[in-house]
C-alpha cells in the first residue's frame, strides 16, 4: 500500500581522553509502514542499518517514533571498563484504536577483557513502561552475563543472557513474571564481498491492541550484505517475530491464549557517491 515516511537522526560522540568516551543518540520518525531501524537506540548499529523489526516496528499503521539515548564509558584499568547509559523510547499512534506507550531505561554494564579478542560482560538494567492501556507503570529488572568476541577478522559475536523480572498492572492486580532473556548478534564475513549477520533477542512490552495486557516479543533476523564496486552496498534481511500475550483473550465466549507470528523481508540498495563533496 502507499505510505509516507520521513524523519531525522543524530549521533554525537566525544572522547576527552583515551579512557573516557561520551555518546548521544537521537532519532525521530514519522512512518506508516514497517520501520527499518531498531526500536531502542542502544541496539542501533551505525555500521549496519539493515532491518531488525523490533518492538512494534512490524505494524503497518501511521505513527510517530521518538528515540533518545546517552551513555558514558570509562576504561577503569587495562582490562576493566564500565558503561552507564539511559534511554527513552516513545510510540505515538494516529489511530485511537491503538494504545500509545513509552519506555525509560537505565543500564549499567561492566566489561572484563579476558584475551586480546574476548571480553566478558555483566549488566544490570531497570526500565519503566507507561501505556494508555495500563492502570500504572510497568517495571522491569534484568541481570545478564555476556561475552563479546572477535576471534578473527571474519567472525564476531556479541551475546548476553540472563533473568528478567517484569511486573505490570493489568486490571485485576499486578501481574508479575520472570523469564530467561537474551540478546545476541553474530557477524560472519563469508567471502571478501559477502557478510552475514544473525541476530535474536526477546523482551516484554505493553500490548498496543488490547487494554490491561502485555506481551513477550521474540525476534530473529538473518541478513546478508554485498559490496558492489566502490559505491554500492546491497543488503537483504528475513525476520521472524513471535508475540505471546500474558493475559488470555476471550474468543467465542471461551478463554484462549493470544499469540501471533509475523514474517518479514526487506531488500535495500545503498549508494555512497565516490566524490568527497557528496
Amino acid at each position: 500500500k502507499d505510505h509516507d515516511d520521513w524523519g531525522e537522526s543524530a549521533q554525537i560522540g566525544y572522547t576527552p581522553n583515551d579512557r573516557t568516551s561520551l555518546r548521544l543518540d537521537q532519532r525521530f520518525r514519522r512512518t506508516e509502514d514497517y520501520e527499518r531501524t531498531p526500536g531502542s537506540v542502544q541496539f542501533a548499529n551505525t555500521e549496519n542499518q539493515t532491518v531488525i523489526l523490533t518492538e512494534d516496528r512490524t505494524l503497518r499503521v501511521p505513527r510517530y517514533l521518538n528515540d533518545v539515548g546517552s551513555s558514558i564509558s570509562r576504561k577503569v584499568s587495562e582490562k576493566f571498563s564500565l558503561t552507564v547509559g539511559g534511554w527513552f523510547n516513545a510510540n505515538d499512534y494516529d489511530s485511537s484504536a491503538l494504545l500509545d506507550w513509552d519506555e525509560n531505561s537505565v543500564v549499567v554494564s561492566g566489561g572484563y577483557r579476558i584475551t586480546d579478542k574476548t571480553s566478558a560482560t555483566l549488566s544490570g538494567s531497570y526500565a519503566t513502561q507507561r501505556s494508555q492501556g495500563l492502570d500504572g507503570p510497568a517495571h522491569s529488572y534484568a541481570v545478564t552475563l555476556g561475552a563479546n568476541t572477535k576471534r578473527t577478522d571474519k567472525f564476531g559475536l556479541n551475546a548476553a543472557a540472563g533473568i528478567t523480572k517484569y511486573k505490570a498492572p493489568t486490571g485485576g492486580g499486578d501481574d508479575s513474571q520472570a523469564f530467561a532473556s537474551f540478546d545476541a548478534v553474530a557477524r560472519w564475513a563469508a567471502t571478501d564481498k559477502w557478510t552475514m549477520q544473525l541476530s535474536s533477542r526477546n523482551g516484554m512490552q505493553p500490548a498496543s491492541q488490547f487494554e490491561n495486557n502485555t506481551m513477550k516479543v521474540t525476534l530473529v533476523s538473518l541478513s546478508a550484505e554485498r559490496q558492489i564496486g566502490k559505491g554500492l552496498l546491497f543488503s537483504a534481511t528475513g525476520a521472524y517475530r513471535y508475540d505471546l500475550y500474558h493475559n488470555d483473550e476471550i474468543v467465542n465466549g471461551e478463554s484462549a491464549q493470544g499469540w501471533s507470528r509475523q514474517w518479514a523481508g526487506h531488500a535495500r540498495l545503498n549508494y555512497d557517491p565516490p566524490r568527497r563533496a557528496y
